[in-house]
């Protein structure tokens, strides 16, 4: 009776015990594994112009820190980051520009040489390219 009520007991304290889905990705390193910070792989001033050259005419070039984007006439806070791989990331904002607040997930793919990074907003689909201002 005694091992009845002790493995009842265990059963009890396992379905109360919430399951751990935060194990480290494979190849994730320490600096991702804060769910609210984008890589620093990502982060620099980026552009339109495949060549990588920001003209003065063109619209503001976008700023991937930690923490923001900041694009044209947008700011956006990061909510969470997934780790995809090692060049891919998945990322949760919160944006507000011209006076109106969205939320948006996208999809940030890092070329092997680090100087395109290609996006997939999820929500409509579609799909950009932005260039490492060099």
């Amino acid at each position: 009776m005694k091992t009845y009520f002790a493995c009842l007991a265990g059963v009890l304290f396992a379905s109360c015990v919430a399951p751990d889905f935060s194990a480290t990705p494979r190849g994730a390193t320490v600096a991702q594994l804060d769910k609210k910070t984008i890589p620093a792989k990502f982060h620099g001033i980026w552009t339109t112009n495949p060549s990588g050259k920001h003209s003065e005419d063109a619209e503001q070039p976008s700023v991937i820190s930690a923490t923001t984007w900041q694009a044209h006439e947008s700011l956006s806070e990061v909510q969470s980051v997934q780790i995809g791989g090692e060049n891919e990331i998945t990322i949760l904002v919160i944006s507000n520009g011209e006076g109106e607040q969205w939320t948006e997930r996208k999809k940030l793919q890092l070329s092997a040489d680090g100087n395109e990074l290609k996006i997939t907003n999820l929500a409509e689909p579609y799909r950009y390219s932005l260039y490492r201002v060099r």
